[in-house]
């Protein structure tokens, strides 16, 4: 069966390759007229189909909600079976004898494209294509350091409008990153499925084998490729003078980005994707040729200013009057009633739409359901597109009575040319003077009009069309495999240059997919209908303008009102796709093919044109591919490295030979040859990193891309031209000065540095030859070269962007220098190492500071600083020499250190023995031994005769041999010179190991790793047990081996230890000034901020700004980098370590001598064979074990020394306090270096020339902006404005008709004066709409009463809002400080600089108010206009200074009440707050101790500030209406405080989201209130309330303490409650620790560590006090650091917008992250916590949940309360007289609680809480708590999606992190829905995750009734007439002083 079955699949296969017929099935029906009765009964169920899924979509797009989305996609979900069912049925019919017209209807229903697909094939489909549209829909880049933008408006705006090259480029290729790079492998996928979609849409008579078939399957002709090529070559010619034009101008702008293939790069056209061009008239000079003529825009003010008896009437509806009047005056039909009704042309105002214009149509059974969507803005683009859409719309109303399936254009490129050929007329000239919108007299030089107005449209419309063609021509070639996924980019490029002649910006690979950066390709949206209907729309316009208009040229023609024009266009669109468009076109045009010819004849005017501007232009381009592709091959690529390998080591070797020449043998002849060799090298360089750019290697074997990077990589050398020769000139000047500097000192000149300088800095004991030689120098060379090093860092971090590699860019050169890194932490990584050290350091700083202060105690700081001249070095990188200058220093003089030089002298040593001992040292370790080309060529000792550099230095020559290395040292016989003989011998070891390594490998792992391999060997060496075995040293049993060792490691620790903190800050120093973290103008502050912060070093006399101490050292002038020394002097005691744990494992580190072990050798080696061919921390885990450089080995090795040290400084001090303000004259610099600026740009004037009418129009709106309107005694009568209004239209049109456009700017200025005045007489706010907007119109305002000489100009207020910020910047600085100084030190002294700063703030505040009101920015952008509104309000320092000084004082009372109030408690007196009273509130079970304090307290606080209070919001209010805005009024001080809300309905929302949290609060009170009962049996209220004092907290606000006070409260006693407090104790965790855990947690939800500052300032425990580590203050730290990532977050935003979304949101954020850490999963992740078996996770589970509760949801109602309350009484609605009266209603209310004792108006208990004395709001906390659990569920719908809400733990999800960044430059809705889907705050996230809880409290409640009645007047008196006994108690006072 199975083989016949076989045979007879075969036989079909074979006929129908012989007959090309396919033989009819039995099983389908032939018969024609049940077919035709099947389309019918199919028609009419697609049309309902139809109907339905339009409606869907429309009402999503005109109100996007969750409930619109939803149900869209359930009716598209429908609508997509039904197709799928529909093509099922229609192919049971063989068709292919029928009728054609029927034949083409089962066709085109028998297709459904992509939607044949099933199973995992139509799963995989809808993946790949979603994954391609989210990606390009969430795309969001960073540009010019504004991250997080969007394509559209932000990438638009910046490509449509920046005249920065490098900007735009970077905005160009940041977008493909992020939008096409990510999508290729999808589109793969994407292409491959819809090929076999394609073959699965088989017809009778037709089959499709690729994607392109079943694409152009609709347009029914089999030439379509053919003919848009035709046409495309066709127009080519007229492109190619448009495209010459534009280069021509691009070139002038942009003379060195242009390419020399006379290609455009793609980036300069003023779009995304270059496919219109229209906006470089306005951003590239000359492309605009008449900037001074204006195009005919009938928009804006200025033109209704010119024809208001037309403009002020326009509304939305009236301009699509005016375009239904158009087509009806063609003949054609007008809209439907239902059209006006349904239609949607302005945006709501309560709705979310999408507002791209569209038309509709709803294939209503009716025929008369068409619609449009726009968001219609009143100006001449917006008319336009009416009309556009209108025409859609037409042709919907023409071809309704089709069968459906012929509802459409006749081709999908007829409906967007019937839109497009509408636009022809009526943006005519004489169309629109025809309608009244346009006046031209003859003085217009409608020439020039003419083409600047064809130009904009031929940038727009000719320029697109190559790229039209190519979009689709490109996906065709795709799809059908003419082009491979091998070539995917490129061939989009070859397309790209061959058809538009653009090019990429920067060089394009394999790795990229540039096409997927437009959205139509990732959304598979056909394109060549948009480049078929820009040539049918000429076309058609030809065809109609051969009637009435048939003797005007082209692009004059308008069709308005010629009936012949619209029956013969109605002829068409009655057809819809009836007849195959060849037809229909012929039949319209006389022709049934496409033409190009119309078009070329309406741009004649443009073509003339662009002939006579093109004379002598070449034109056209010739383009390689290849010259803009990298090559992507990796097989390629290695061949490339193997040859380039071998020519790098020939110039290596050649170069080396000239340097070495030069060091042993200083002469002209070799300086000569020696610069020779250099410039060789460095072109060579060059080239070479050229070549290497050829590549993209981003993905190739990690060893291959590692070498392509370091071979492209040449840091400075990639400046060039007069870039290159300013670097070279800075830094030559630089070495120049540092090299020539010299000095006097005491009377001796000519002292250079070395040797005399560094022999008097460590030799001298005299403090003022010292400071003498130590300012002197810094005179002479830092100081000479401030403006030069400005100079080379700025040229650096231009070189450090030119060296951009495929996959990594570089913008500072700081990020240059640590590129060989790879460690993009590595910042970090050494400052947290240097962090580790401090304390031991800090040790030695102590210990050498106590002898300095007993040799000078004159000169030594207070600050415990040692000044930097006194350390025996001139940069006090090194202090040994103070062994010999400091008494005391050193502890042991009388004991020699241990020096073989004696008996290397004494045993006849000479070099040669030296370095023969040093040799045999590395063979014994089984390393290799010296070659005999080392002994030959090395220069061991000085040559006779010969100047030579004597400096020692080993040196790699490259040699083909593999066997030149050498050594250059002019050596001594001494022990010095031994130590450094195998120091060098140690780099020399390295070079031979790895000398088979690829060139670009043969170096260190890292750059400190070379030189930890010589020290590391001087460890061994220098060990008397070393010397000791070489003969050199003999030890008897006399010598004080001990004292020797601390003397030794004294001296080393002074040498190593000491310079490990001045290592560090070279570089620090320099990554801050190129990164601009440092501006030029605190470069030497800065210097001295790290010298003071690091070192504890002070300058010796004061510095400023006019030095420049850094250059002070060799290596800053000559850009030599510096962190290779600090991580080399821990690295040698880490790889020291380990090879010590071989054969000396036993012995003291310190002791520890590798000679002779081979294991350890062969370990060394295994490592030094490597070079830098693996990533360093790979190859530190090789030999160490670890990836991490660490510090515990440097500090196990000077053990001793630091047991030594501790001894020595008990009762010493360490540490030190730094301010550099004491040490600095912050005086401006006297000679100010000039920073290189940037070339001025060039812009058009905001203004044209005089010579414009347009002026006048500008100056009368300058002018009607500037009116004063107000209400008081002005006109009102309306009749009297009407006859009002008729004048001043009729003078309108006297002025319009003025032919002197010059005498008539003066006239009609004056006459606009004059205007003004006459305006001011009227108050039209009452008149009807119609009148009322005639006076809005000429106000130019929109419903705005605008004040007399406010700016409106928002490029102006722009500025301004820049240089606030600045100042912000500033002031949030100084106050921050004031505060931190204030908060962690309390003092009279910081409080009095509080109150001082204070009123300074409010002064500039009060100023930068009243600046900022200078601004009308109401009809500012939103972003702008709310900077605005935050900057003018300014809460209380809106007062005068008489009201502000009494409100200071209110306020300081109050604080000053709170914070000195003590109490007596059971006989205890002076009892604080803190932590007194709550003690014994949280702790105590005595129900009267407890009264006693809460009332004490209440007694103390509150009750004495009740009369300030008053005064304070009094005055609040007056403040509060000082702070009117133009559009806002605030009319008391809660208006104020819910202003930064942005929400008019917040206190309704907050009331709202509280009494939807009652129920489960009125749980909680009833458990905690039985429980109680018990407690304090006879105590409790019969209301059913519960006293405010035994709730565990002086304000009843968290009741969790009761847990432990109240038996029962607590279910489980017997089951602890999850605390790590313990464990934390057990693995020594310190608060530094406990920190850095937090910084990980943050950083591995992918968001940013915190920063060097934050370490060095943050105070993380009390001073003097024990330190407490808990589990508490683990979450608090958490909580701490969510707010400081959320300031890092917001950190680039103005001011103004670093601040929380809501003011709830901050604290949100903190608290959020407790939710997670606090989890026993995280706990027990981080490994502070474990849980067996035996535990009962259910019972922790609720005892954790009842005491958060207890936490969290208690103090909802209480926090509610605290600012309603402070609402209530700002606003009036609670008088004086009832203040304490009130408070308790709210509290009986909301919390079900009562005072323990009757309350009365001389009290005043509100006070008793510290917000409300110090003016704090408080509905932040409400909010907190809601959003913390709202966005908890946000992010725990990632990875955590699945585990219950109180199980979830974020930590680890990048994607939940992701979320975690903004600020608050949106409105806090809009971020909320961001972040939860939802704009409304929303309690049931808190409510599910307390859902145990909620089920527990349940069943424990069974028989108690959660609620209360509380009547107020039962615990509070009745008010006194506390103001009018105030009130006597004046007046009397004022009686006696009058008599």
């Amino acid at each position: 069966m199975k083989i016949s079955i076989y045979l007879l699949v075969i036989s079909i296969i074979y006929l129908r390759i012989e007959c090309k017929t396919v033989p009819k099935d039995d099983d389908l029906i032939t018969d024609e007229e049940e077919g035709k009765q099947y389309l019918l009964d199919a028609n009419e169920k697609l049309r309902v189909e139809m109907n339905k899924h339009s409606t869907a979509e429309w009402n999503y797009a005109t109100d996007i909600n969750d409930q619109t989305s939803a149900e869209r996609d359930t009716v598209t979900e429908a609508f997509n079976a039904f197709q799928k069912q529909a093509s099922i049925d229609t192919k049971k019919y063989d068709w292919s004898g029928f009728e054609e017209q029927y034949k083409r209807q089962f066709e085109k229903m028998a297709v459904i494209g992509t939607s044949a697909l099933e199973g995992d094939d139509e799963k995989n489909y809808i993946k790949v294509t979603g994954n391609m549209e989210t990606t390009y829909s969430t795309a969001k880049v960073c540009v010019s350091g504004k991250c997080d933008l969007e394509l559209d408006p932000d990438l638009d705006k910046i490509m449509a409008e920046s005249k920065d090259p490098t900007e735009l480029e970077e905005a160009w290729v940041n977008w493909r990153d992020a939008s096409g790079k990510k999508m290729r492998n999808d589109f793969i996928e994407y292409y491959t499925l819809g090929n076999k979609a394609a073959t699965l849409n088989k017809l009778p008579d037709k089959e499709f084998k690729t994607l392109d078939d079943l694409w152009l399957f609709s347009w029914e002709t089999p030439d379509i490729k053919q003919q848009t090529q035709e046409l495309m070559d066709q127009l080519k010619p007229f492109y190619v003078k448009l495209h010459a034009y534009v280069r021509k101008h691009l070139k002038a702008a942009y003379p060195d980005v242009m390419p020399a293939d006379g290609t455009i790069p793609a980036h300069l056209l003023g779009n995304m994707w270059a496919q219109s061009w229209s906006n470089t008239m306005n951003t590239v000079p000359g492309v605009d040729p008449y900037p001074d003529v204006t195009t005919i825009d009938v928009t804006s003010c200025r033109l209704m200013a010119l024809y208001p008896h037309t403009y002020w009437q326009y509304t939305a509806k009236r301009m699509f009057d005016l375009s239904d009047k158009f087509f009806g005056d063609l003949g054609l039909d007008k809209m439907t009633q239902t059209f006006w009704d349904k239609s949607v042309i302005e945006k709501p105002a309560d709705k979310q739409m999408v507002c791209h214009a569209s038309a509709w149509d709803f294939t209503a059974a009716s025929g008369d359901d068409f619609r449009i969507k726009q968001c219609t803005n009143i100006n001449m683009e917006d008319l336009i597109t009416i009309h556009h859409e209108m025409g859609h719309v037409e042709y919907y109303m023409q071809y309704k009575t089709l069968p459906v399936v012929y509802r459409e254009g006749a081709n999908p490129g007829f409906h967007e040319a019937i839109g497009d050929l509408l636009a022809l007329s009526v943006s005519t000239p004489a169309h629109l003077k025809k309608i009244g919108l346009l006046t031209l007299d003859g003085s217009v030089d409608m020439e020039k009009i003419n083409i600047k107005y064809q130009l904009k449209m031929a940038l727009d419309k000719l320029a697109f069309l190559p790229f039209g063609f190519i979009m689709d021509k490109y996906r065709w070639d795709v799809f059908s495999g003419t082009t491979s996924s091998a070539n995917l980019n490129k061939h989009w490029w070859e397309l790209r240059g061959e058809y538009q002649g653009v090019s990429p910006p920067v060089k394009r690979s394999e790795n990229d997919f540039d096409p997927g950066a437009k959205y139509h390709v990732p959304a598979s949206v056909e394109y060549i209908r948009y480049f078929v209907s820009h040539i049918l729309q000429f076309q058609f316009h030809k065809t109609l303008c051969g009637f009435s208009q048939k003797a005007v040229p082209l692009h004059e023609c308008d069709i308005d009102a010629d009936k012949e024009a619209g029956a013969k266009l109605k002829d068409m669109l009655a057809v819809g796709s009836l007849v195959k468009w060849p037809d229909i076109l012929k039949q319209m045009t006389g022709t049934d093919k496409m033409d190009i010819n119309p078009l070329l004849e309406y741009f004649k005017p443009l073509q003339d044109f662009l002939d006579k501007e093109l004379e002598g232009v070449e034109t056209g381009w010739t383009f390689d591919v290849d010259n803009h592709f990298l090559i992507t091959d990796e097989t390629q690529g290695k061949t490339y490295l193997t040859e380039v390998d071998s020519k790098l080591r020939q110039q290596m070797e050649t170069n080396t030979e000239a340097q070495w020449a030069y060091a042993v043998d200083i002469n002209e002849n070799t300086a000569a040859a020696r610069d020779k060799a250099t410039e060789v090298f460095n072109a060579f360089q060059k080239q070479q990193s050229l070549d290497t750019k050829k590549y993209d290697w981003s993905e190739f074997d990690p060893f291959v891309k590692r070498q392509f990077e370091k071979l492209a990589v040449i840091g400075t050398s990639a400046l060039e031209g007069e870039d290159e020769t300013n670097y070279l000139k800075a830094t030559g000047n630089m070495e120049t000065t540092y090299s020539t500097a010299r000095v006097c000192v005491k009377g001796k000149c000519d002292l250079e540095l070395d040797p005399d300088l560094g022999k008097i800095m460590a030799d001298s004991k005299d403090p003022t030859e010292l400071e003498e030689a130590w300012v002197n120098w810094r005179d002479a060379s830092g100081k000479k070269m401030r403006n030069d090093f400005i100079e080379y860092y700025t040229l650096g971090n231009k070189a450090a962007t030119l060296n951009k590699l495929p996959d990594k860019s570089f913008k500072t050169l700081d990020e240059l220098w640590l590129f060989p890194w790879e460690t993009p932490d590595i910042k970090q990584q050494t400052e947290d190492l240097w962090q580790k050290l401090k304390p031991f350091y800090e040790k030695l700083h102590a210990y050498v500071r106590k002898q300095l202060k007993a040799k000078y105690p004159d000169i030594m700081p207070k600050d415990g600083t040692i000044p930097a001249h006194l350390l025996g070095n001139m940069w006090a990188q090194q202090w040994s020499n103070i062994m010999n200058t400091v008494p005391d220093v050193d502890p042991y003089p009388d004991i020699v250190t241990i020096d073989v030089t004696e008996e290397l002298v004494k045993q006849e040593y000479d070099a040669k023995k030296m370095f023969d001992l040093s040799d045999k040292f590395f063979g014994d370790l089984g390393l290799d031994k010296m070659t005999p080309s080392f002994w030959d060529k090395s220069v061991i000792k000085k040559i006779p005769n010969v100047e030579m550099v004597c400096h020692a230095s080993a040196w790699d020559f490259y040699a083909t041999a593999g066997d030149d290395f050498r050594i250059k040292q002019c050596t001594n016989i001494n022990m010095e010179d031994l130590i450094t003989i195998h120091h060098e011998m140690g780099h020399i070891e390295y070079f031979m190991q790895y000398k088979t390594q690829p060139v670009i490998y043969r170096d260190g792992a890292n750059a400190g790793f070379h030189e930890a391999i010589g020290d590391l060997l001087a460890l061994s060496v220098s060990t008397p047990a070393h010397l000791k075995k070489i003969g050199l040293l003999t030890l008897d049993g006399s010598v004080d081996m001990e004292k020797i060792n601390i003397k030794y490691q004294l001296k080393m620790a002074l040498d190593k230890l000491a310079f490990l903190p001045f290592g560090f800050i070279m570089d620090k120093y320099r990554w801050d000034v190129f990164s601009g973290t440092t501006s030029s103008a605190n470069m030497n502050k800065h210097w001295w901020e790290l010298r003071g912060a690091y070192q504890g070093l002070s300058p010796p006399v004061k510095r400023s700004e006019n030095d420049f101490d850094p250059g002070a050292k060799y290596h800053i002038p000559a850009s030599v980098e510096y962190i290779r020394y600090f991580v080399s002097h821990l690295l040698q005691f880490q790889f020291h370590k380990a090879l010590c744990a071989f054969s000396q494992k036993a012995v003291a580190l310190h002791e520890c001598d590798i000679d002779g072990d081979t294991a350890a050798g062969a370990k060394l080696k295994e490592m030094l064979v490597l070079g830098s061919s693996k990533p360093w921390p790979e190859q530190l885990e090789l030999l160490t074990g670890s990836k991490n450089m660490e510090v515990d080995s440097l500090l196990e090795y000077f053990k001793p020394l630091q047991t030594f040290l501790d001894q020595q400084l008990v009762g010493e001090q360490l540490g030190w306090t730094f301010n550099v303000d004491d040490y600095f004259d912050n005086n401006p610099i006297t000679s100010a270096p000039t920073t290189p600026s940037t070339p001025p740009t060039t812009s058009s004037p905001t203004f044209p020339t005089t010579d414009d009418a347009k002026h006048a129009i500008t100056s009368m709106s300058l002018i009607f902006i500037n009116t004063t309107i107000t209400n008081e005694g002005l006109i009102r009568n309306e009749k009297e404005v009407m006859a009002y209004l008729a004048d001043v239209d009729a003078k309108y049109l006297i002025w319009n008709n003025k032919k002197s456009k010059v005498k008539m700017i003066k006239e009609f200025s004056a006459w606009n004066k004059e205007l003004a005045i006459e305006l001011k007489k009227y108050d039209w706010t009452h008149f009807t709409p119609y009148n009322r907007r005639q006076f809005e119109k000429m106000a130019c305002i929109n419903n705005t009463k605008t004040k007399e000489g406010l700016i409106r100009d928002e490029k102006e207020g722009t500025a301004y809002l820049a240089d606030v910020d600045a100042k912000l910047v500033a002031w949030n600085n100084k106050v921050f400080e004031v505060n931190w100084a204030h908060d962690s030190d309390i003092n009279e002294m910081n409080l009095e600089a509080k109150v001082k700063l204070t009123k300074e703030l409010n002064a500039f505040q009060k100023q930068q108010s009243i600046e900022t009101k200078r601004y009308d920015w109401t009809h500012f952008i939103p972003y702008n206009r709310r900077q605005f509104e935050k900057l003018a309000v300014i809460g209380t320092s809106a007062l005068n200074s008489a009201d502000e000084k009494r409100f200071i004082k209110a306020t300081n009372n109050m604080e000053k009440i709170y914070s000195t109030a003590k109490v007596c408690v059971s006989g205890n007196c002076m009892l604080e707050l803190d932590p007194d009273l709550t003690k014994i509130m949280s702790e105590s079970k005595n129900y009267n101790e407890l009264r006693q304090t809460w009332v004490n307290w209440r007694d103390v606080t509150g009750k004495k500030m009740r009369r300030d209070f008053i005064s304070y919001y009094n005055l609040g209010n007056k403040a509060a209406k000082l702070n009117e805005l133009p559009n806002m009024k605030f009319e008391t001080l809660d208006d104020l405080w819910l202003f930064s809300w942005e929400t008019p309905d917040i206190k309704n929302q907050t009331e709202n989201l509280l009494l939807e949290m009652m129920p489960f609060y009125a749980k909680l009170h009833a458990y905690v209130r039985k429980h109680l009962r018990k407690a304090y049996p006879g105590k409790m209220p019969k209301d059913k309330t519960i006293p405010a004092h035994i709730l565990g907290n002086m304000w009843a606000q968290q009741w969790d303490n009761i847990m432990n006070t109240v038996p029962g409260v607590d279910p489980y006693p017997d089951v602890q409650t999850i605390d790590v407090t313990k464990e934390l104790v057990k693995q020594n965790y310190t608060a530094k620790r406990m920190f850095e855990l937090s910084d990980k947690f943050f950083s591995e939800l992918g968001l940013m560590k915190v920063t060097d500052t934050f370490w060095k300032k943050s105070i993380t425990e009390k001073a003097k006090d024990k330190e407490m580590i808990n589990m508490n203050d683990l979450i608090v730290i958490h909580h701490e650091m969510g707010h400081i990532q959320y300031y890092m977050q917001y950190s680039s935003q103005p001011a103004v917008y670093r601040e929380g979304a809501n003011p709830g949101f901050h604290e949100a954020i903190g608290d959020l992250l407790a939710l997670s850490v606090s989890t026993p999963k995280h706990l027990q992740k981080i490994k502070l916590l474990k849980i067996d078996n035996s535990v009962d996770m259910k019972k922790i589970t609720i005892k954790y949940q009842l005491k958060m509760a207890l936490e969290k949801i208690m103090i909802l109602p209480w926090a509610f309360l605290m600012d309603k309350y402070r609402w209530d009484v700002f606003s009036g609605k609670t008088a004086p007289a009832h203040l304490n009266k009130h408070w308790w209603e709210l509290r009986g209310k909301y919390q079900g609680i009562s005072p323990p004792v009757k309350r009365s108006e001389k009290d005043f208990d509100a006070g008793a809480k510290y917000h409300t004395a110090a003016g704090i709001e408080y509905i932040r906390y409400f909010v907190a708590d809601i959003l913390q659990f709202q966005f908890h569920k946000a992010l725990c719908s990632f990875s955590q999606k699945d585990v219950p809400l109180h199980e979830c733990d974020i930590d680890g999800d990048k994607a939940a992190g992701n979320l975690l960044k903004f600020g608050s430059s949106e409105l806090w809705p809009k971020q909320l829905k961001f972040f939860t889907r939802t704009e409304r705050m929303n309690v049931q996230p808190m409510i599910e995750y307390f859902k145990p809880l909620i089920e527990f409290l349940d069943k424990n409640l069974e028989g108690e009734e959660p609620d209360w009645e509380f009547n107020v007047d039962d615990h509070v008196n009745s008010p006194v007439v506390f103001y009018n006994s105030l009130g006597v108690i004046k007046k009397r006072k004022h009686a006696h002083l009058v008599h």
